[in-house]
């Protein structure tokens, strides 16, 4: 993170990529393999010498297919803008998150803060040579009075950790909550009294409001993504189509009992995988509100339905927050933390599934990490037109606040 400290301090994600550039290469060498895979499968039609082991031929020329789709497909933006300003003067921090040409940003009064809280994480990596490097990882965030947490800055060296906390209290002066054991604890900051309304969308296209006798029920629709029905048949060629031409490679060798107690369980698992995001796709995904509960269900067209149709029911009070965080590289994520995890535990291995695919927060981004928090939509950095962004999630936690009528604790 890049910290330019003037009238306001800006701070800003130093590993903001160039999209269009990046994609470039995955075009050049998508189409290659698709000229030589398909010369070679072309070869083999002609001469008459197709076997079973040349399937590889139309598995790669799938990959290629894959890759220069994926590379190919259009940007019109240049590169990521995620920032954080922090505005002395008018007491105001605000957060911009998007693209270049097109970013949104929210922006909050000091007051509605209640500290600056420090983090430290052990991490570790493994050379070639099987030895294990362990390092630190320092995070700084600021709490919200509501319990969220705004994650603003990370960094593996302790002396630069030290300078950007200090540098942080100098713009904005609040209680500090060490759990580095680094820095040091702060137990007095400024009772700032400011306040303004933070200005929030008032409908999303994301979002489909339907009123009900059992209370509003909110669909969250999935983006458009026309390409991937293009992509299907290539996609699953490469995940089915690979174990497959394996399997068939192996025994024509004569190598049964390899084929039988190796090969066999790790396709299995790779072509279960596959399928099981498949299902996902298939997947509608509605919240039901009123003043008694809250209904997060998961549910699936036909049969399907009867084995991955998941259901946690959340009475009223047992929500202490509706939270928005902010977390690492300009992710945001809308969540529930409940006084008890027993609801989500009358998932059992399903719960696992409700996590397929998203990042499992649950307790960990919980400043007390006593109560369970229960993920109901994240999203990454976008522009908000093709793709939801953190805007569409403070729509969703307004509604939700309003309908479920939460009088949600303040932070001692």
């Amino acid at each position: 993170m890049k910290w330019e400290e003037d009238v306001k301090l800006k701070i800003s994600d130093q590993t903001a990529q160039l999209v269009g550039c990046t994609k470039l290469p995955f075009s050049i060498f998508g189409f290659s393999i698709m000229i030589g895979s398909g010369i070679y499968l072309l070869s083999k039609l002609i001469s008459g010498n197709f076997s079973s082991t040349d399937f590889i031929g139309l598995i790669a020329f799938s990959f290629g297919y894959v890759l220069t789709t994926v590379g190919s497909k259009s940007n019109p933006y240049s590169s990521i803008v995620n920032e954080i300003v922090v505005d002395k003067s008018n007491e105001s921090i605000e957060f911009i998150s998007g693209f270049k040409e097109k970013n949104n940003s929210i922006s909050f009064p000091f007051s509605e803060f209640k500290n600056i809280y420090l983090d430290k994480q052990i991490r570790s990596n493994t050379s070639s040579s099987s030895s294990s490097n362990v390092y630190y990882e320092y995070n700084i965030y600021l709490t919200k009075k509501d319990g969220s947490l705004y994650f603003i800055d990370q960094t593996y060296d302790e002396t630069n950790f030290k300078q950007n906390v200090q540098t942080l209290i100098k713009h904005i002066d609040l209680v500090v909550v060490d759990k580095s054991g680094v820095a040091q604890n702060k137990l007095s900051g400024t009772n700032y009294t400011k306040t303004f309304e933070t200005k929030i969308k008032t409908e999303s296209k994301f979002i489909e409001e339907k009123k009900t006798g059992s209370g509003i029920v909110l669909s969250i629709t999935k983006p458009d993504e026309p390409r991937m029905l293009k992509m299907f048949i290539p996609i699953s060629l490469i995940f089915l189509g690979t174990p497959i031409w394996f399997i068939i490679t192996i025994i024509q060798f004569g190598e049964y009992f390899f084929t039988l107690y190796f090969v066999v369980p790790f396709c299995v698992i790779f072509v279960s995988m596959f399928l099981l995001f498949i299902i996902k796709q298939f997947e509608k995904y509605t919240l039901t509100i009123n003043s008694f509960n809250i209904v997060v269900e998961y549910s699936y067209p036909s049969f399907l339905n009867i084995f991955f149709n998941r259901k946690i029911e959340a009475p009223s009070d047992s929500i202490i927050y509706v939270q928005v965080n902010r977390l690492l590289t300009g992710t945001y994520q809308l969540s529930l933390e409940l006084n008890s995890d027993k609801y989500i535990k009358d998932l059992g291995v399903l719960f696992y599934f409700y996590n397929f695919g998203n990042e499992n927060l649950s307790g960990t981004y919980n400043i007390e990490k006593k109560n369970k928090i229960l993920w109901l939509w994240q999203t990454v950095v976008s522009d908000g037109i093709d793709k939801p962004n953190f805007e569409d999630l403070f729509f969703l936690e307004k509604i939700i606040q309003d309908n479920l009528e939460l009088k949600e604790k303040i932070l001692s």
